[in-house]
């Protein structure tokens, strides 16, 4: 059970998965994150201040705090603003409430709660029309997708059974994996809904392993799901090996790259999670295993379709763009070294931004 303890030990063990606190980089380059009341880094917040790192200054925003659990969800298309996701819980994997806010992206910002619930928020992305997608997850396995309207307190159902969601560029479309369970075996289907049509797009099925399905309700979408930026392509990370030839041996998620135009879908990887698109749409970086214990970074060039191992991104818990040449990486690990850090791809330099 190697490569399932890896994946265990890099995100379960480390904390809870509800909200990841994996720096999100807005349109300008700023990367948003909690640091505790020390200024560490924890890649599972228990506990911290917004911080805003741009142009190499890391700048606190007190007002926007976390008492337990807690991530940035989304920046806004101009930059100017964010949201993020506070959970308190009543015990282990037991929610009591979710905490939706936003917040101007200013050190002396004061947060707007946008939404409060009793459901686990899993995640939230600001829609081109003024709404709020937002995913919850309640009593049952998997969770509801709404556009939520502040102005009216008013929602919008979208999917049902969801496990994960994005909006797409132009945040006019939300691509969302849902579960069909009404056949034989259950079937993950990515699809893509137009703000304002009636039917989805299907753009691809997938059958899901009982892992995936057992533990869907406390994992993060950042582990699952990303859409590139001009739209074409979505990565997806699913435990569903036991389904696919050749099976691996161990309960672990595969990564797969989906080509929304030429509904074609292929597995890169069987261990891969965190998918994440370049800013420019020509590459996607992940998480995998070399020996089933350490994580690794590995960077896809979707024109040439070559894969590169990242220098120096061993024990890498996440992963994130902060331009075009630039990978961010997240480390955590049991002694709790933890720190954020940013390679040039071009050279192989790493540089420690965050410790």
């Amino acid at each position: 059970m190697k490569a399932r303890g890896l994946l265990l030990l890099c995100l379960f063990l480390t904390g809870c998965l509800f909200t990841i606190n994996q720096p999100l980089v807005g349109p300008d380059g700023t990367a948003a994150f909690f640091l505790d009341e020390n200024g560490r880094y924890n890649v599972f917040s228990e506990g911290g201040t917004l911080h805003l790192l741009k142009g190499g200054e890391l700048i606190a925003v007190p007002a926007a705090t976390v008492p337990e659990l807690g991530g940035v969800a989304d920046w806004a298309p101009d930059g100017c603003e964010l949201l993020y996701i506070s959970t308190r819980l009543e015990s282990f994997l037991q929610t009591s409430s979710s905490t939706l806010a936003r917040i101007a992206a200013r050190s002396d910002a004061e947060p707007e709660v946008v939404l409060q619930s009793e459901a686990i928020i899993k995640d939230a992305a600001f829609t081109l029309d003024g709404r709020v997608a937002v995913l919850r997850f309640a009593e049952e396995p998997l969770g509801t997708l709404d556009l939520y309207d502040p102005t009216c307190d008013a929602f919008e159902r979208v999917f049902d059974d969801v496990l994960a969601f994005r909006l797409d560029p132009s945040r006019t479309s939300v691509v969302a994996l849902h579960v069909d369970l009404e056949g034989p075996v259950p079937i993950g289907r990515l699809a893509r809904w137009r703000l304002g049509e009636q039917d989805p797009e299907i753009l691809a099925d997938f059958v899901l392993g009982e892992q995936m399905l057992e533990i869907a309700h406390v994992l993060s979408d950042k582990i699952l799901l990303d859409i590139d930026p001009t739209g074409q392509w979505a990565a997806i990370s699913l435990f569903d090996q036991v389904f696919i030839d050749p099976q691996a041996e161990e309960e672990v998620p595969a990564l797969y790259l989906v080509d929304t135009w030429k509904r074609r879908v292929e597995r890169l990887a069987e261990i891969g999670f965190i998918p994440v698109f370049s800013p420019d749409g020509t590459h996607l970086a992940y998480i995998t295993s070399d020996d089933g214990n350490l994580g690794v970074a590995i960077v896809r060039n979707l024109e040439t379709e070559w894969s590169v191992r990242v220098p120096g991104s061993e024990g890498a818990s996440t992963c994130f763009w902060l331009s075009n040449e630039e990978l961010g990486l997240s480390f955590g690990s049991e002694d709790d070294t933890q720190r954020i850090s940013v390679v040039n791809l071009a050279n192989g330099e790493r540089t420690d931004l965050v410790e």
